[in-house]
């Protein structure tokens, strides 16, 4: 099962020598979730996952707000969409995936590798998992 170590990254931090934010590590995926944004439910395919947040795939035009994001076979997540461009989305979560939740869903949702197609694999096993920085 993968773990989820405790790197992280750091935005916000200018020439300046501002206060840096330290954000949690990101994991690329590649699954379809459930998302609500105040409409009918609909599709959406989750590019990377952290503990805090996700950036999804949609050609949908989402307004910033408050939305749901149901994982399948796990709880709902709320969250707020905090920006949009080019076919992504930046959600915030409300509160963090817990890391055993988030573990478990990388198991099965994890990168695959290039040139392996959509349709081969059930995304069940022990995918590699990369990670951004």
């Amino acid at each position: 099962m993968p773990t989820i170590g405790k790197g992280v990254s750091f935005r916000g931090a200018g020439r300046s020598g501002a206060s840096r934010k330290a954000r949690p590590r990101r994991f690329r995926v590649d699954a379809l979730v459930t998302m609500n944004a105040d409409c009918d439910p609909f599709e959406v395919t989750v590019c990377d996952v952290s503990e805090t947040g996700l950036r999804i795939r949609t050609d949908r035009d989402i307004e910033p707000g408050p939305i749901t994001v149901k994982m399948i076979g796990f709880p709902i997540f709320s969250g707020e969409v905090r920006w949009q461009r080019a076919g992504k989305v930046g959600i915030s979560l409300s509160n963090p995936i817990p890391q055993p939740f988030l573990s478990v869903w990388l198991q099965y949702h994890g990168s695959r590798r290039r040139g392996v197609a959509a349709s081969e694999g059930s995304g069940v096993g022990r995918p590699r998992l990369q990670q951004d920085q």
